[in-house]
């Protein structure tokens, strides 16, 4: 029953709040944001939409690891940028969000895997504290991370035209 209970969490409301998580540190980038955007997902009629796209995120992502472990490692990483694409754009269609995602993280799934490495002695860290320090330290510091090397990526591909300026506004 637990189980079943964690995984109905995990789909209508873990997801959403990751894809709020994920908006108010791009949006803290610019500027200093409203803690009402930990509300981001389920405003807006977005909320199905995000709760849909992060589902098949999770199972893409499973059904290519039954395929052994490498091939669910590299769609985890080509499927990395879906939380923050949706974060700034949750109307965009399903296959356009995996598209643009896909087309992001080719050439920097590498890169993408050493940051996630860089994090280890932090989570060491949060393991000798009991979580403390991962909580008010090292998952802001992490997120705040990802969310630059998102722009970063976003960046390139608004030049190379991956994805032009109206799919990925930026937020506000």
């Amino acid at each position: 029953f637990g189980l079943v209970v964690g995984f109905f969490m995990l789909i209508f409301v873990s997801n959403v709040a990751q894809i709020a998580c994920k908006r108010y540190f791009i949006e803290n980038r610019e500027h200093k944001t409203r803690i009402g955007q930990v509300f981001y997902g389920f405003q807006g009629g977005r909320y199905t939409t995000i709760v849909k796209i992060m589902f098949l995120k999770g199972l893409y992502t499973f059904l290519w690891s039954l395929l052994f472990w490498i091939p669910g490692i590299i769609k985890t990483y080509s499927y990395m940028m879906i939380p923050y694409i949706l974060a700034e754009n949750s109307s965009l269609d399903r296959k356009r969000v995996f598209q643009i995602s896909r087309k992001m993280m080719r050439g920097h799934k590498w890169e993408a895997f050493v940051l996630g490495l860089s994090f280890l002695g932090w989570h060491v860290l949060g393991a000798f504290t009991g979580g403390i320090a991962n909580i008010f330290y090292v998952n802001p510091y992490m997120y705040a991370t990802y969310a630059e090397f998102y722009s970063a990526v976003k960046a390139e591909a608004l030049q190379k035209g991956i994805v032009n300026s109206d799919e990925l506004p930026g937020v506000m």
